[in-house]
């Protein structure tokens, strides 16, 4: 009993995609934009990430803005080709607690001077500052400073202005600037 020679079949065999996820800057300090990746570019893929948070990006390197605590976590990027091949990749994302200046203040007075005085750039954050925060501040005439409570040496009417500043932790977590007015 002699069967017939079949017709012979073709197969396409389909590698999954290789990817590669990464985080940037990781870790996050909350407020701060984390950029996610997933590559190679595949032309015609589509890919999906999921995170806590209930986030959920198409793209192939979305960025979370204004990144908060409960965002940390595991990321979990998708990729489908066009031929429906499918490849999964995870990485873990940690945050880092940023500063939060809460209150700026200035110990010159609306009052004539009758002589040069020494004024005070006082600021206060969150969470309190443990003794290992950095301090920068600017102001008129270069003024700079590095002290938590800064001062202005014998002032005069030239010190007028704004004086700012930025407040960071060991973490390298900076605060938003912040400044008050002197007017002398």
């Amino acid at each position: 009993s002699d069967s017939d020679i079949s017709t012979p079949l073709q197969f396409n065999i389909n590698p999954t995609p290789i990817l590669a996820v990464s985080a940037n800057p990781n870790p996050i300090c909350t407020g701060d934009d984390l950029q996610l990746n997933a590559s190679p570019n595949l032309n015609g893929a589509i890919y999906e990430w999921s995170g806590p948070a209930n986030y959920l990006a198409v793209g192939q390197n979305p960025v979370v803005t204004n990144f908060r605590e409960e965002q940390a976590g595991i990321y979990s990027c998708k990729i489908t080709t066009d031929m429906g091949c499918i490849n999964t990749k995870e990485i873990e994302v940690n945050s880092q607690t940023g500063v939060r200046i809460t209150g700026i203040s200035n110990s010159a007075t609306t009052e004539c001077l009758a002589s040069a005085t020494d004024i005070r750039l006082v600021v206060t954050v969150f969470p309190p500052d443990d003794g290992t925060y950095t301090y920068r501040w600017e102001g008129p005439n270069r003024y700079s400073s590095t002290d938590s409570i800064a001062v202005i040496p014998n002032a005069t009417e030239d010190d007028s202005g704004n004086y700012s500043v930025v407040v960071e932790n060991p973490a390298s977590c900076s605060s938003e600037e912040r400044a008050t007015t002197i007017s002398l």
